[in-house]
């Protein structure tokens, strides 16, 4: 049996581990040695924790209260470096991490392919140029396939782009000559028919007691002198060919091809009016105009945004896309569901929603 150390052992063997390293160490406070510091405590440690347990417990109480003021000496490095190596690990030992660690970066097959097409994409992605203007807009036969494979950046709409072209076919007896105009809408041809230009209203004329609105007789001088004596062609503008009255309903178009609605709107002399039996693509242009005219207050739209009433609020309809002065008996029949508020006259143009007949509020000529 293994005989007892003496009360007096712990003490005297922790006097002489203290003892023994301060031997090695100076007054030097460098920061540098601290790792140095650790390395050769961790290893007294060892070595003295391999035969005792209580000198071991003292002497890290002792380590520990004086290492944030000592600093290692020359010597006391030089044998933790030989400690050190000591316990580095063999060549064979080297290989076999190495070879581990390079086993590991091994990329996976099937993630190379996925790898390389996302860098290739990312570069092409980088490295693209846009199209420059001058190439897009040189004329090309294969436009249509061109499109598929990469659509060409928008440009602004140009009036020979916004006219309906051969979209629209023509209505039976399609051209006329026309006679007079009775307002800035509807014109009367010298075969007697009626046209009422689609999508658009003008101001109204006077008639009996009716006093005339703001700039009605404008827009009818606008429409005259664009269409005296003139060849017009008459185009489908929806479902309907005809009105409640027997007017024909068509987009006109002049001899030279523009449309005389989109004219209209575009000058200011007109509004856009919708209705649903009207061609789609007709009053996404018309609409298109108007806020161009209202945005440069071009004709009526620099008098009428002008007056008192532009600032009232009103009242749409969903389904109809008529609105009404807020105070009209009739606007308050609408549905709550088909409710539609505008704080002031140009936000509902500016919404597409055209005057209701009812309640008029448009300023009359004195």
């Amino acid at each position: 049996m293994r005989q007892a150390a003496p009360a007096s052992w712990p003490r005297r063997t922790a006097g002489f581990t203290v003892l023994t390293i301060l031997k090695g160490w100076h007054d030097a406070a460098t920061f540098s040695h601290m790792q140095q510091d650790t390395i050769v405590i961790v290893s007294a440690l060892r070595r003295f924790g391999r035969l005792y347990s209580a000198p071991r417990f003292f002497g890290l109480l002792c380590l520990l209260a004086l290492l944030p003021l000592l600093s290692l000496s020359p010597v006391a490095c030089a044998w933790a470096q030989t400690q050190q190596q000591a316990a580095a690990p063999t060549p064979a030992d080297a290989a076999l991490d190495t070879a581990g660690t390079a086993a590991s970066t091994i990329p996976n097959n099937a993630d190379g392919p996925r790898d390389a097409t996302a860098a290739v994409t990312n570069a092409a992605e980088v490295e693209v140029s846009p199209v420059e203007p001058a190439a897009a807009a040189e004329p090309d036969s294969t436009a249509p396939a061109a499109a598929d494979a990469a659509p060409a950046p928008q440009t602004a709409p140009t009036t020979q782009a916004a006219s309906p072209g051969p979209e629209a076919p023509p209505l039976p007896q399609p051209l006329g000559l026309v006679a007079t105009c009775f307002d800035g809408d509807t014109l009367k041809l010298t075969d007697r028919r009626v046209v009422r230009l689609a999508g658009i209203d003008a101001p109204e004329l006077a008639k009996g007691d009716r006093k005339g609105q703001l700039f009605a007789r404008e827009a009818r001088g606008q429409l005259t002198t664009l269409t005296q004596g003139q060849q017009v062609k008459l185009l489908q503008a929806g479902v309907k060919h005809r009105d409640l009255y027997g007017r024909i309903l068509a987009e006109v178009l002049l001899p030279d091809g523009r449309s005389l609605n989109e004219i209209m709107v575009r000058n200011g002399a007109a509004y856009f009016y919708p209705h649903r039996d009207l061609n789609p693509q007709l009053q996404e242009r018309l609409r298109n105009l108007q806020h161009e005219a209202i945005a440069e207050r071009r004709g009526m739209w620099g008098f009428l945004l002008s007056q008192p009433v532009a600032k009232n609020t009103y009242l749409g309809n969903k389904e109809s896309l008529r609105f009404f002065p807020s105070d009209c008996a009739e606007a308050q029949k609408i549905r709550p569901r088909n409710r539609v508020y505008f704080g002031n006259l140009m936000d509902a143009f500016m919404a597409g929603y055209a005057p209701a007949r009812i309640c008029p509020f448009w300023p009359v000529t004195p």
